[in-house]
């Protein structure tokens, strides 16, 4: 779970934003208001709605906009193999509409938490049902004690602790998490699918080109990736 706080005299904001373990389809911010001191006045805190519908990779269409969600449908822009993929790749997009008017808390509210919610899968069932899992089916604070406790399960299969070195073990666990993050996760609800191994690619380099393999997975996933990951993880 990666988190932010801004605060000034009044307010704390909090931001919370995590790819779900338990549905891989999701990924789900939180944003938490508490007032800091009582001034029995509405604070609104204002929203930039920046809403990046384009992409060099897949041509995107807007099929729906409500008040509920937006829903984009796209394909990629071209086909990566012919003999292995006969037709482009279909992605659709659910995410919650955005508050144009601004985040509220109301003058006599301490907290409000507000949850922001984005599906992506190739299937449009699929990801309209994993959208409606988390707005509708299951309470929000749920959905983040279900992704923890599915966390603390895999870090208790194994990791690796450093002492008198907090920056160290900042950087390993940080290596860890990210090549963890790039395999299926074993305990998911979601619909197991075909894995095609690790890409350095995929990992966090920077996102210059010049610095990975461009999605394509080679010989390094066998030689340098997997070996870390069984000899914590064999199965």
């Amino acid at each position: 779970v990666f988190i932010e706080t801004l605060e000034n005299d009044e307010i704390r904001i909090e931001r919370q934003l995590f790819a779900s373990q338990e549905y891989v389809e999701l990924l789900i911010a939180y944003v938490v208001l508490t007032r800091l001191k009582s001034t029995g006045k509405q604070i609104v805190i204002p929203v930039e709605v920046n809403e990046q519908r384009t992409s060099s990779d897949i041509d995107f269409t807007v099929d729906t906009h409500n008040d509920e969600y937006v829903l984009l449908s796209g394909e990629t822009r071209q086909v990566e193999n012919d003999r292995f993929q006969k037709e482009r790749t279909t992605v659709f997009v659910y995410y919650t509409s955005l508050p144009v008017n601004g985040l509220k808390l109301g003058k006599h509210e301490k907290s409000r938490k507000y949850v922001f919610v984005t599906s992506i899968d190739e299937k449009q069932s699929r990801a309209k049902s994993s959208f409606d899992y988390a707005t509708h089916k299951q309470h929000a604070d749920k959905l983040l004690l279900s992704h923890v406790s599915r966390w603390n399960h895999i870090w208790s299969d194994g990791d690796v602790k450093v002492s008198g070195d907090e920056e160290l073990q900042r950087q390993i666990n940080s290596a860890f998490y990210y090549i963890l993050s790039s395999r299926p996760p074993l305990s998911t609800l979601s619909e197991h699918r075909q894995f095609y191994g690790i890409s350095p690619g995929s990992l966090s380099r920077g996102g210059f080109i010049s610095e990975d393999y461009g999605g394509h997975s080679f010989w390094d996933t066998e030689t340098w990736i997997f070996p870390s990951v069984l000899l914590f993880y064999p199965t």
